[in-house]
């Protein structure tokens, strides 16, 4: 927008310019001024940039999204834009990932996003972005993300440390009572 505006050149001048800016982006704003009496002509202009972030985008990744679908639809009544894909379209890059300010898989085996968990360490240590993992049979341990990148970022081990607890016997008891070994 363009106007003429008055000013006093003996006080500070407050130049409010009302704009409601209703979508999420990046906006620039080019500040010009023409002074009547101009000394130097370099200080008359100005440039800056508004960043406007929206509702916090969250990607919700699951091996079967359906069966995460409940909890996302939790996060949408809070007012989040939730994403759901499936695990093999976990985002490829930094700047993919960097799209959401958190990230939350469940039941994705480490195998699928192998190639990604050096960004998610990134992602989590160098730009803040949020990430968990829910568990499932391809979670955690299980899923193999022993000594990984992404086990780095969790606030839980994936080895198991209380080996004593672990059995050194299997053992398996069949019982038959249908009466054909008499």
């Amino acid at each position: 927008q363009e106007g003429t505006i008055l000013l006093n050149p003996a006080e500070k001048n407050l130049v409010p310019v009302p704009q409601k800016i209703t979508e999420p982006g990046i906006y620039r704003y080019d500040i010009r001024i023409k002074p009547q009496e101009d000394f130097q002509v370099e200080n008359n202009s100005l440039q800056a940039w508004i960043s406007v972030a929206g509702p916090p985008r969250v990607l919700f990744v699951d091996d079967h999204p359906e069966e995460i679908r409940t909890l996302a639809d939790a996060f949408e009544r809070r007012g989040f834009a939730v994403e759901v894909k499936e695990a093999r379209y976990f985002p490829r890059t930094l700047q993919d990932m960097l799209l959401y300010q958190a990230i939350l898989i469940r039941n994705v085996p480490a195998s699928i996003i192998q190639s990604q968990m050096p960004f998610v360490e990134q992602y989590v240590r160098e730009f803040g972005g949020g990430f968990a993992m829910l568990g499932g049979k391809k979670s955690f341990g299980p899923g193999g993300y022993y000594q990984t990148p992404v086990e780095n970022v969790l606030p839980v081990r994936m080895d198991l440390i209380n080996k004593k607890y672990l059995a050194d016997v299997a053992m398996v008891i069949v019982i038959d009572k249908s009466g054909s070994m008499t």
